[in-house]
Protein backbone atom coordinates (compact mmCIF):
# COMPACT_ATOMS: atom_id res chain seq x y z
CA UNK A 1 0.00 0.00 0.00
CA UNK A 2 1.69 3.35 -1.01
CA UNK A 3 2.56 6.16 1.70
CA UNK A 4 0.21 8.81 0.87
CA UNK A 5 0.96 12.82 1.28
CA UNK A 6 1.05 13.97 5.45
CA UNK A 7 0.90 10.54 6.42
CA UNK A 8 2.54 9.64 9.79
CA UNK A 9 4.15 6.44 10.59
CA UNK A 10 6.23 4.73 13.14
CA UNK A 11 4.51 6.11 16.32
CA UNK A 12 4.20 9.30 14.54
CA UNK A 13 7.43 9.82 14.08
CA UNK A 14 7.75 10.66 10.15
CA UNK A 15 5.69 12.72 8.38
CA UNK A 16 5.43 11.59 4.15
CA UNK A 17 5.97 14.53 2.33
CA UNK A 18 5.97 13.34 -1.01
CA UNK A 19 6.49 10.01 -3.37
CA UNK A 20 10.47 10.12 -4.70
CA UNK A 21 10.36 7.10 -6.71
CA UNK A 22 8.31 3.82 -6.99
CA UNK A 23 8.99 0.45 -8.68
CA UNK A 24 7.49 -3.12 -8.32
CA UNK A 25 9.03 -3.93 -5.06
CA UNK A 26 8.13 -0.54 -2.68
CA UNK A 27 9.16 2.96 -3.34
CA UNK A 28 11.12 6.15 -1.88
CA UNK A 29 9.41 9.03 -0.21
CA UNK A 30 10.81 12.35 1.14
CA UNK A 31 9.63 12.43 5.08
CA UNK A 32 10.01 14.83 7.92
CA UNK A 33 11.64 13.41 11.08
CA UNK A 34 9.17 15.28 13.51
CA UNK A 35 11.36 13.86 16.47
CA UNK A 36 14.64 15.40 14.99
CA UNK A 37 12.98 18.18 13.17
CA UNK A 38 14.87 17.25 9.46
CA UNK A 39 14.06 15.61 6.09
CA UNK A 40 14.42 12.00 5.58
CA UNK A 41 14.35 9.20 2.96
CA UNK A 42 12.37 6.27 3.59
CA UNK A 43 12.95 3.46 1.45
CA UNK A 44 9.85 1.38 1.68
CA UNK A 45 10.18 -2.63 0.68
CA UNK A 46 6.79 -4.14 0.14
CA UNK A 47 8.00 -8.20 0.97
CA UNK A 48 6.32 -9.07 4.37
CA UNK A 49 7.22 -12.44 4.86
CA UNK A 50 8.50 -13.43 8.37
CA UNK A 51 11.78 -14.42 6.54
CA UNK A 52 12.00 -11.37 4.96
CA UNK A 53 11.45 -9.34 7.68
CA UNK A 54 14.20 -11.35 9.41
CA UNK A 55 16.69 -10.72 6.56
CA UNK A 56 16.04 -6.77 6.60
CA UNK A 57 16.68 -6.64 10.49
CA UNK A 58 19.73 -8.57 9.47
CA UNK A 59 21.07 -6.04 6.60
CA UNK A 60 19.48 -2.84 8.17
CA UNK A 61 22.12 -3.18 11.69
CA UNK A 62 24.71 -3.73 8.77
CA UNK A 63 23.65 -0.33 6.74
CA UNK A 64 23.14 1.25 10.12
CA UNK A 65 26.88 0.89 10.97
CA UNK A 66 28.46 2.40 7.83
CA UNK A 67 30.26 6.23 7.65
CA UNK A 68 31.53 7.35 4.49
CA UNK A 69 31.20 10.85 3.19
CA UNK A 70 30.02 9.65 0.16
CA UNK A 71 27.19 7.64 1.42
CA UNK A 72 24.22 8.81 2.98
CA UNK A 73 23.99 7.65 6.54
CA UNK A 74 20.81 5.01 7.91
CA UNK A 75 19.16 6.69 10.73
CA UNK A 76 16.43 3.63 11.77
CA UNK A 77 14.65 1.07 10.46
CA UNK A 78 11.21 -0.21 11.10
CA UNK A 79 8.47 -2.93 9.80
CA UNK A 80 5.13 -2.35 9.39
CA UNK A 81 2.89 -5.32 10.07
CA UNK A 82 1.19 -6.96 7.18
CA UNK A 83 2.76 -4.14 4.59
CA UNK A 84 6.89 -4.31 4.57
CA UNK A 85 9.56 -2.70 6.10
CA UNK A 86 11.35 0.51 5.91
CA UNK A 87 14.88 1.86 5.80
CA UNK A 88 15.22 5.70 7.13
CA UNK A 89 18.67 7.64 5.56
CA UNK A 90 20.02 11.05 5.15
CA UNK A 91 17.80 12.98 2.72
CA UNK A 92 20.66 14.47 0.26
CA UNK A 93 19.91 17.68 -1.42
CA UNK A 94 20.34 18.12 -5.36
CA UNK A 95 19.84 16.00 -8.26
CA UNK A 96 20.93 12.60 -9.13
CA UNK A 97 22.96 12.41 -12.56
CA UNK A 98 19.87 10.96 -14.44
CA UNK A 99 18.50 14.19 -14.12
CA UNK A 100 21.82 16.14 -15.04
CA UNK A 101 22.07 14.35 -17.87
CA UNK A 102 18.53 14.79 -18.84
CA UNK A 103 19.20 18.53 -18.28
CA UNK A 104 22.23 18.56 -19.94
CA UNK A 105 20.46 16.93 -23.19
CA UNK A 106 23.43 14.68 -23.73
CA UNK A 107 27.05 13.05 -22.49
CA UNK A 108 28.82 14.75 -19.43
CA UNK A 109 31.67 16.93 -19.83
CA UNK A 110 34.72 13.75 -19.32
CA UNK A 111 36.25 15.30 -16.53
CA UNK A 112 33.14 16.78 -14.62
CA UNK A 113 31.99 12.77 -15.02
CA UNK A 114 35.02 11.89 -13.77
CA UNK A 115 35.40 14.22 -10.87
CA UNK A 116 31.87 11.90 -9.70
CA UNK A 117 32.78 8.79 -10.25
CA UNK A 118 36.03 8.99 -8.15
CA UNK A 119 33.96 9.93 -5.26
CA UNK A 120 31.60 7.11 -5.90
CA UNK A 121 34.70 4.56 -6.66
CA UNK A 122 35.26 6.09 -3.04
CA UNK A 123 32.03 4.94 -1.27
CA UNK A 124 31.71 1.50 -3.63
CA UNK A 125 35.27 0.72 -2.48
CA UNK A 126 34.04 1.64 1.42
CA UNK A 127 30.84 -0.83 1.46
CA UNK A 128 33.08 -3.65 -0.32
CA UNK A 129 36.03 -3.27 2.19
CA UNK A 130 32.65 -3.89 5.03
CA UNK A 131 31.52 -6.77 2.62
CA UNK A 132 28.41 -5.16 1.02
CA UNK A 133 27.23 -5.03 -2.42
CA UNK A 134 25.27 -2.37 -3.94
CA UNK A 135 23.67 -4.09 -6.63
CA UNK A 136 22.11 -0.79 -7.95
CA UNK A 137 24.50 1.04 -9.49
CA UNK A 138 23.03 3.82 -12.05
CA UNK A 139 22.78 7.00 -12.68
CA UNK A 140 19.32 7.68 -11.08
CA UNK A 141 20.82 6.53 -7.47
CA UNK A 142 23.91 8.68 -7.68
CA UNK A 143 22.77 12.40 -6.58
CA UNK A 144 24.93 15.10 -6.60
CA UNK A 145 24.68 17.68 -3.41
CA UNK A 146 25.90 21.24 -3.38
CA UNK A 147 29.16 21.87 -0.84
CA UNK A 148 28.97 24.77 1.91
CA UNK A 149 31.04 26.41 -1.63
CA UNK A 150 28.86 25.57 -3.73
CA UNK A 151 25.89 26.99 -1.88
CA UNK A 152 27.78 30.17 -0.79
CA UNK A 153 28.16 30.21 -4.07
CA UNK A 154 24.44 30.05 -5.28
CA UNK A 155 23.37 32.03 -2.80
CA UNK A 156 25.83 34.78 -3.34
CA UNK A 157 25.22 34.86 -7.45
CA UNK A 158 21.23 34.64 -7.11
CA UNK A 159 21.51 31.17 -9.38
CA UNK A 160 20.03 27.84 -8.45
CA UNK A 161 22.90 24.98 -7.38
CA UNK A 162 21.78 23.32 -10.72
CA UNK A 163 23.48 25.94 -12.44
CA UNK A 164 26.41 25.17 -10.85
CA UNK A 165 26.87 21.55 -11.34
CA UNK A 166 29.86 21.75 -13.07
CA UNK A 167 32.13 24.18 -11.22
CA UNK A 168 34.74 22.11 -9.59
CA UNK A 169 35.00 22.04 -5.63
CA UNK A 170 30.87 22.95 -5.35
CA UNK A 171 29.48 19.71 -5.80
CA UNK A 172 29.48 16.32 -4.12
CA UNK A 173 28.56 12.86 -4.90
CA UNK A 174 26.65 10.56 -2.94
CA UNK A 175 25.89 6.70 -4.05
CA UNK A 176 22.05 6.31 -2.54
CA UNK A 177 19.49 3.76 -2.41
CA UNK A 178 20.72 0.86 -0.56
CA UNK A 179 17.04 -0.83 -1.11
CA UNK A 180 18.79 -3.86 -2.30
CA UNK A 181 21.91 -4.14 -0.95
CA UNK A 182 23.52 -7.78 0.22
CA UNK A 183 25.78 -8.73 2.52
CA UNK A 184 28.44 -11.46 1.43
CA UNK A 185 28.86 -12.70 -2.31
CA UNK A 186 27.90 -15.96 -1.68
CA UNK A 187 24.17 -14.95 -0.72
CA UNK A 188 21.37 -15.96 -2.51
CA UNK A 189 19.13 -12.87 -3.52
CA UNK A 190 17.67 -11.09 -0.57
CA UNK A 191 14.92 -8.70 0.44
CA UNK A 192 14.58 -5.97 -2.49
CA UNK A 193 16.79 -7.52 -4.47
CA UNK A 194 14.58 -9.02 -7.32
CA UNK A 195 14.54 -6.36 -9.78
CA UNK A 196 17.12 -5.50 -12.41
CA UNK A 197 17.66 -2.60 -14.17
CA UNK A 198 18.06 -2.32 -18.37
CA UNK A 199 21.62 -1.53 -19.01
CA UNK A 200 23.17 -1.37 -15.94
CA UNK A 201 22.83 -5.04 -13.90
CA UNK A 202 25.06 -7.74 -15.30
CA UNK A 203 24.01 -10.82 -16.58
CA UNK A 204 24.70 -12.66 -13.32
CA UNK A 205 22.37 -10.93 -11.51
CA UNK A 206 19.09 -11.63 -13.54
CA UNK A 207 17.46 -15.12 -13.06
CA UNK A 208 16.08 -16.13 -9.04
CA UNK A 209 19.70 -16.98 -8.03
CA UNK A 210 21.41 -13.42 -7.64
CA UNK A 211 24.72 -15.00 -6.98
CA UNK A 212 26.61 -11.68 -7.28
CA UNK A 213 30.29 -10.22 -5.84
CA UNK A 214 31.60 -7.10 -6.59
CA UNK A 215 32.17 -7.84 -9.94
CA UNK A 216 29.18 -7.31 -10.80
CA UNK A 217 29.00 -3.59 -8.92
CA UNK A 218 32.13 -2.74 -11.06
CA UNK A 219 29.68 -3.74 -14.34
CA UNK A 220 26.97 -1.36 -13.05
CA UNK A 221 29.51 1.83 -12.44
CA UNK A 222 30.79 0.97 -16.27
CA UNK A 223 27.60 0.83 -17.28
CA UNK A 224 26.71 4.00 -15.45
CA UNK A 225 30.51 5.58 -16.73
CA UNK A 226 28.98 4.66 -20.71
CA UNK A 227 25.79 6.42 -19.96
CA UNK A 228 27.54 9.48 -18.50
CA UNK A 229 30.17 9.50 -21.09
CA UNK A 230 27.65 8.53 -24.61
CA UNK A 231 24.52 10.13 -23.53
CA UNK A 232 22.72 6.76 -23.45
CA UNK A 233 23.07 3.18 -21.82
CA UNK A 234 24.65 0.35 -23.15
CA UNK A 235 22.08 -2.81 -24.17
CA UNK A 236 20.98 -4.66 -21.98
CA UNK A 237 23.44 -7.36 -20.85
CA UNK A 238 21.13 -10.14 -20.94
CA UNK A 239 20.35 -8.89 -24.50
CA UNK A 240 24.13 -8.73 -25.47
CA UNK A 241 24.78 -12.38 -24.15
CA UNK A 242 22.01 -14.21 -26.10
CA UNK A 243 22.70 -12.48 -29.35
CA UNK A 244 19.38 -10.04 -29.47
CA UNK A 245 21.27 -7.12 -29.38
CA UNK A 246 24.98 -6.37 -30.76
CA UNK A 247 27.86 -5.41 -27.93
CA UNK A 248 28.43 -2.00 -27.32
CA UNK A 249 30.01 0.27 -29.50
CA UNK A 250 33.61 1.97 -27.66
CA UNK A 251 32.94 4.64 -25.10
CA UNK A 252 35.38 6.82 -27.56
CA UNK A 253 34.00 5.57 -30.86
CA UNK A 254 30.15 7.06 -29.21
CA UNK A 255 31.17 10.37 -28.10
CA UNK A 256 35.11 11.34 -29.70
CA UNK A 257 35.46 13.53 -26.93
CA UNK A 258 36.27 10.89 -24.14
CA UNK A 259 39.78 9.46 -24.32
CA UNK A 260 41.10 6.44 -24.74
CA UNK A 261 42.24 5.39 -22.10
CA UNK A 262 38.62 6.28 -20.27
CA UNK A 263 36.99 4.50 -23.02
CA UNK A 264 39.35 0.89 -22.42
CA UNK A 265 38.75 1.55 -18.69
CA UNK A 266 34.71 1.26 -19.10
CA UNK A 267 34.93 -0.85 -21.66
CA UNK A 268 36.67 -3.57 -19.77
CA UNK A 269 34.09 -2.75 -16.40
CA UNK A 270 31.54 -4.26 -18.84
CA UNK A 271 32.63 -7.21 -19.96
CA UNK A 272 29.67 -9.69 -20.31
CA UNK A 273 32.68 -12.36 -18.41
CA UNK A 274 32.58 -11.24 -15.18
CA UNK A 275 36.46 -12.81 -14.77
CA UNK A 276 37.62 -10.56 -17.42
CA UNK A 277 36.49 -7.41 -15.88
CA UNK A 278 38.19 -5.13 -13.55
CA UNK A 279 39.17 -7.44 -9.93
CA UNK A 280 38.19 -4.34 -8.02
CA UNK A 281 37.34 -0.37 -7.79
CA UNK A 282 41.10 0.46 -6.41
CA UNK A 283 41.94 -1.21 -9.54
CA UNK A 284 39.98 0.50 -11.86
CA UNK A 285 40.04 3.92 -10.25
CA UNK A 286 43.96 3.84 -10.80
CA UNK A 287 43.63 2.51 -14.25
CA UNK A 288 41.71 5.41 -14.78
CA UNK A 289 43.89 7.97 -13.33
CA UNK A 290 47.07 6.73 -14.97
CA UNK A 291 46.02 9.10 -17.88
CA UNK A 292 43.25 11.90 -16.50
CA UNK A 293 41.72 14.08 -19.61
CA UNK A 294 43.58 17.53 -19.83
Amino acid sequence: MTLTTGQLIHHDRYRIIKLLGQGGFGAVYRAWDTSMEKPCAIKENLEASEAAQRQFKREALLLGNLSHPNLPRVTDHFTIPSQGQYLVMDFIEGLNLEEILARNKGALQEKLALGWIDQVCAALSYLHEQGVIHRDIKPANIRISPTRKGREHAEQSGVSFDALTSLPGESQAFLVDFGIAKSGPSQQTTIGAKAVTSGYSPPEQYGGQGHTDKRSDIYSLGATMYCLLSGKPPPDSVEVVSGVLPPPLAVSAANPAVSENTSKVVMKAISIHRDRRWGSVEEMLRRVEAGPPR
